[in-house]
Order: structure tokens, then sequence, then C-alpha cells
């Protein structure tokens, strides 16, 4: 994408593309990419599994010991320590009597609680970064409290989202215009969000009506989006 300032030196390019950004800025008229907030976060992330993984196979299962005497030869030792390689797999061995091998457990259960929060914490912030709420990914539990207000907050992304897609198709229009009719006034879209329960709007004009208060042809429509050829008022 270039500036707009790159784009009128080009007669006619500014009207060849059309983009929608978030928050651009002279500065950065690419916009903030949703997924830039989230950079971090996925790489601590990532990290935190490599490592998580590599101490999981270090102390995840006991460690073999075996011991030999001290005029064993280094083949005889090299032998030994294949044999605890394969036990790891297999968990059976076959070895002479004066061979000793033992079990150590590995109890660091602190090291992997530091990990499991690493990665919980990470999870959290790509969950706020993309859907601005936590209730559906993270809680195990909530209350009808806690779920409107993270509603809120959810529909504020929304409407949000929805100005940057209204600017954006206002914008084309505009180049529309322009292109076919010069510099005149063009027409605008404006984009609004109904999530409000039309059961409740029903129950409070059905209460109305039955105290005398009358509703015209465009309430009808308008409230419950209705046509107005279906409707014989």
């Amino acid at each position: 994408m270039l500036k707009r300032e790159a784009c009128r030196a080009n007669a006619g390019f500014e009207f060849k593309f059309a983009t929608a950004s978030h928050e651009a800025s002279y500065a950065n008229p690419y916009g903030e990419a949703l997924l830039a907030r989230c950079y971090w976060a996925v790489t601590f992330k990532n990290g935190g599994l490599r490592f998580w993984v590599n101490f999981m196979e270090k102390y995840g299962m006991p460690i073999l010991i075996g011991k030999y005497n001290r005029g064993a030869t280094k083949d005889e030792a090299e032998n030994l320590a294949q044999v605890l390689l394969d036990m790891h797999e297999d968990a059976v061995i076959v070895s002479p009597s004066d061979i000793e091998i033992t079990l150590a457990e590995a109890t660091r259960t602190s090291s992997t609680d530091l990990y499991l929060e690493m990665i919980n914490f990470c999870n959290t912030e790509i969950s706020k970064a993309l859907l601005s709420q936590t209730l559906t990914t993270e809680l195990k539990n909530g209350s009808l409290a806690a779920a409107q207000t993270h509603y809120k907050i959810r529909r504020e992304i929304i409407t949000a989202d929805a100005k940057i897609a209204e600017s954006f198709i206002n914008h084309i229009i505009k180049l529309i215009a322009e292109i076919n009719f010069g510099e005149v006034k063009s027409p605008q879209i404006r984009l609004t969000l109904n999530d409000s329960d039309n059961n409740q709007k029903l129950e409070r004009d059905i209460r109305l009506l039955n105290a005398g208060v009358p509703f015209n042809l465009d309430y009808w429509t308008r409230t419950y989006g209705l046509k107005k050829e279906d409707l014989n008022l």
C-alpha cells in the first residue's frame, strides 16, 4: 500500500486501489494489525512449550542408574549405557547378576508449574487480543454479571469493526461517484447493530396497544424489519 501523497503523484493511481486499515497514521499507513499484538505472546509460548517438552523428557520418567565394577572395560560400560537407553522404551532388561540397576525418581513439580503458568498467561493474552475477553476460553465457570460485562466489551469491538467496514465502503462509493460524476456529494451507508430482544419489544408494544397507544406503519417496519407490503394496517 502506498501513501496518499505517493498515489497522487501518479494520475488516477489512487482510483485503482482501496484498502481498509485499523488505526492507520502518517508514520504507519498500513495500520495496526491485530495479530501484531499476539507476536510476543506466541513467541514466548512456543519457547515455553519447547523447554517444557525438554523438561518432561529429562524429568518425566525415572532416571536409570547402572552400576558396574571398577574393573569393567570401556565396551562393557558402553553396552550397559545402551541397555539402559533401550530400557526407557521397552521397560525390559536382561543383565548379569553383578550389574546393579536402580531408579531415581525426579520430583520437580514446582518447575513444571512455572512452565504451565507461563503458557496459560500467554494463552490469556492471546485470547484478550483476539476476542477481547477470556470468559469463553479461559474461565471454567462464570456469572451473569461477568458474561454481560464481557459481552459489552465484545460489542464495542464489533462496533469498531463495523465503523472500519463502513468507512471503507463509503470510500469506494465516493471514488465511484467522483469517477463518474466529478466532485459531487456521494451517498453514504451507515451500519448499525441491532442485538435487542424482539420478544421484549413485542411484549412492551402489546402493553402499549392495550393501553390505547397506536403505532404507525413505519414503526412496525423499522422496529421489526418487516416490509410494508406484508402489513395490512
